[in-house]
């Protein structure tokens, strides 16, 4: 599926070692530049821009930048701005322009942009196996790696797991809502101070599973009051931990069914898992319920599956060998950069272009 929320734009960039040409001007777009943007974005692979243009040229922080050389549009770059973080995306240069530097200008431009309106921290994603991206985002822009991510895209096969391996007993397992904050919390910090889930705190969240954001009490909030969060309660022992309680509570998944794709109109729907936490028994029974109410879903034809590297290493040990083929569709590298005034990372004296 070709989604508005694709983190793989940094691998569409040719890296230059020569600075930015002369003339060259960087700047948010607007309306105006919407032919300009699409026209780039289509002469370059993964093209989901057309889905996205319309609201990020809609948003007063964030949204699209573009460079421009006489008056035309030669790159762009999505900015997603969440709280005091920053998701960057879609960055993409014109084949005719590439090897002048572009990119690492309008990069540069877009950290600046974000770290005015108060962003403390800038990130995106890139495939493990893009070496030169690898070096640009890392050694001239200054970002740090935090770990993997892994991706499934549109898998057709709604059944992933071999049936006689489900338990029979794997625990009850429930929609959690607002009334679950407090004991889901305390189960998700113990894990992340155990070092239980690499990268820590970080959400891909079920809609956008392409992006991430922090995972934190407000994000976690939200996604309760969506009815994306599923738990897996112990089964009762000698009347310790009740239901709801925080030591009850032995798994948690983030999930959803979209009956309908929310990105473009007439598409079937998917199913997505962005959270997997748990013993292997427990993360099949979580699996078990999202999957039992995607297949009772007629219009849902498709998994999307966006875990961390901590989870998806046992998730890729609990599916049929068969339904993972050739692996996952992005194995990638999530990178930060620090833009608090000060911070190790943070860049100075780009003018406002």
């Amino acid at each position: 599926m070709i989604r508005a929320a694709s983190g793989v734009g940094f691998g569409d960039a040719v890296v230059s070692p020569a600075g930015a040409a002369s003339g060259v001007v960087f700047r948010s777009a607007g309306p105006a530049d919407r032919e300009g943007i699409l026209a780039v974005a289509a002469k370059l692979p993964n093209n989901w821009i057309p889905y996205a243009i319309d609201e990020g040229l809609s948003l007063s922080r964030g949204g699209f930048f573009v460079t421009e050389i006489a008056g035309r549009v030669v790159a762009i770059c999505q900015a997603h701005l969440r709280h005091d973080g920053a998701w960057l995306e879609a960055m993409r240069v014109d084949p005719e322009f590439q090897g002048r530097g572009l990119a690492t200008g309008l990069t540069s431009h877009v950290l600046e942009a974000c770290a005015r309106w108060g962003c403390r921290r800038a990130r995106l994603s890139t495939a493990v196996t893009n070496a030169p991206v690898h070096h640009f985002v890392g050694t001239r822009l200054g970002f740090r790696p935090l770990g993997r991510w892994v991706y499934v895209d549109e898998a057709p096969d709604l059944s992933p797991i071999d049936a006689t391996t489900i338990p029979s007993d794997p625990g009850p397992v429930r929609t959690a809502g607002p009334a679950d904050l407090d004991p889901v919390w305390v189960f998700l910090a113990a894990r992340y101070q155990a070092q239980r889930i690499r990268p820590a705190w970080l959400l891909s969240c079920p809609d956008h599973p392409w992006r991430l954001v922090d995972l934190t009490r407000e994000e976690l909030a939200q996604l309760l009051g969506e009815g994306w969060v599923l738990i897996s309660e112990a089964l009762p022992d000698s009347g310790r931990s009740p239901a709801g309680s925080a030591s009850a509570i032995n798994g948690v998944a983030f999930a959803a069914v979209h009956p309908e794709d929310p990105f473009e109109s007439g598409r079937p729907g998917w199913a997505c898992v962005s959270f997997l936490e748990g013993s292997p028994k427990v993360m099949i029974g979580l699996l078990d319920g999202v999957l039992t109410a995607a297949r009772r879903t007629p219009t849902v034809r498709t998994l999307d599956v966006s875990l961390p590297e901590s989870q998806w290493d046992v998730f890729a040990t609990l599916v049929r060998p068969e339904w993972l083929g050739r692996g996952p569709s992005l194995d990638a590298v999530i990178y930060e950069k620090d833009l608090t005034p000060g911070g190790p990372g943070r860049l100075g004296g780009l003018a406002d272009g």
